[in-house]
């Protein structure tokens, strides 16, 4: 066994070599003492973190450090917040609505006219603010939230999971009801449905990104380009399970799922696993601040990780313009059987091998071996003929070399 070890350390010394590189998620929780965390929000240098049992949490210093800031917050099952110019809005579950003024110092519970105090999601258009019940519905307050109001015509389900407002539409995702819409600020919705069905009419997230709305639901991800009146899947890459959250910075969209995060330049038509898999937590929600993407979690909390690790800068993503580094990405599925996804990048115009090697550092497989251009590029791997264990994926030109580990299970 000792000999094996032994093998295993001098492959990957060989293999990855002094100039290896490796981005990967960090762990941000430090003060963090509850680690289900369903929301995170910036507003300003601030972030503020919602959890099922510890109330919500600020950090000052980009995560490093987080305090809780539960004065007034009677009820500590937050899962929803949304900021609204100087106002910070909680959701609870069985406490209703919470307004903070002075970044999350104090709390105030705003309940007026709410009649199911199990508030899931929050949209704000113009003045107005909108926050989903699990079970009665929309109610409706301007900013400040004095007071609110039932707007469910044409709601025919109640149970609301997410909001997202587009231009001058407002939509609405429920559970097994599919998507409504409105545009007339929630006093009359309509279902807008055509190809959903099954499992994907339990909505868990939206997202607008560029010319399209984007639904995540209980079966991966739908994209409409007709503002929601009609949907299609686009789930190439991703694993088909209930996508909770989206993040977009310029053409790149980011998916939180219970299998790690995922993202696409290409408005969905092909996802690539970022991941946050191995943590064995959900995915649950994101935030983007400064230079950091930030992902929060049921059970293992917040994680960050540089949005130049997978991106040239905002609004460039490295998949569509000349990247700044040489990566390449954890395959993906891993394990796998018999095939998995490499996605690999490339600063400028070398030649590339891409190179599969067992734990005794023989080479099983070429699979790349050509003059590539700058950019992202996809390429699989396939293990019919490879016995089950672990392998070295070696991806190298005439500057670096980079190395992952991967794993046949057959």
């Amino acid at each position: 066994m000792k000999k094996i070890f032994r093998y295993v350390a001098v492959v990957l010394s060989l293999l990855t070599g002094a100039s290896s590189v490796s981005a990967d998620w960090v762990a941000s929780n430090s003060g963090l003492t509850n680690t289900n965390v369903y929301a995170l929000v910036v507003s300003g240098s601030m972030m503020f973190a919602a959890t099922n049992g510890g109330g919500v949490y600020r950090s000052l210093n980009d995560g490093a450090t987080w305090d809780p800031v539960n004065t007034g917050l009677s009820n500590l099952n937050v899962y929803s917040l949304i900021v609204s110019g100087t106002y910070l809005f909680a959701g609870t579950v069985g406490g209703g609505v919470f307004l903070s003024t002075n970044n999350g110092l104090n709390w105030y519970q705003v309940n007026a006219g709410i009649t199911n105090t199990h508030i899931q999601a929050f949209a704000q258009s113009g003045t107005y603010l909108f926050a989903g019940t699990d079970g009665s519905g929309i109610f409706l307050t301007t900013t400040t939230g004095a007071s609110w109001s039932p707007v469910n015509v044409g709601l025919t389900n109640k149970n609301v999971n997410v909001m997202a407002v587009s231009g001058t539409s407002l939509f609405a995702g429920t559970n097994m009801g599919g998507v409504f819409r409105s545009a007339d600020n929630g006093n009359n919705w309509s279902p807008v449905n055509t190809g959903l069905s099954g499992t994907a009419l339990a909505i868990t997230s939206f997202a607008v990104s560029g010319t399209y709305l984007f639904a995540g639901t209980a079966d991966g991800v739908y994209r409409s380009a007709d503002n929601g009146t009609s949907w299609s899947a686009v789930n190439t890459g991703l694993t088909r399970v209930s996508v909770y959250a989206f993040a977009s910075a310029g053409v790149a969209l980011y998916a939180a799922t219970a299998d790690g995060v995922f993202y696409t330049v290409n408005n969905g038509e092909n996802w690539y696993g970022l991941g946050l898999r191995s943590t064995g937590a959900s995915v649950r929600t994101f935030a983007i601040s400064g230079q950091y993407l930030y992902t929060g979690t049921l059970g293992t909390g917040v994680w960050k990780r540089f949005l130049s690790d997978f991106t040239t800068g905002v609004g460039e993503s490295a998949l569509t313009s000349a990247p700044h580094r040489i990566a390449l990405e954890q395959n993906y599925p891993n394990p796998f059987n018999p095939s998995t996804t490499i996605v690999y990048e490339t600063a400028s115009a070398s030649h590339v091998e891409l190179a599969v090697f067992d734990v005794l550092g023989r080479r099983v497989a070429t699979v790349v071996d050509r003059e590539e251009s700058p950019g992202c590029h996809v390429a699989m791997f396939d293990a019919s003929r490879c016995a089950s264990g672990m392998y070295f994926l070696r991806f190298s030109n005439e500057n670096r070399t980079v190395t992952r580990r991967m794993v046949v299970q057959k």
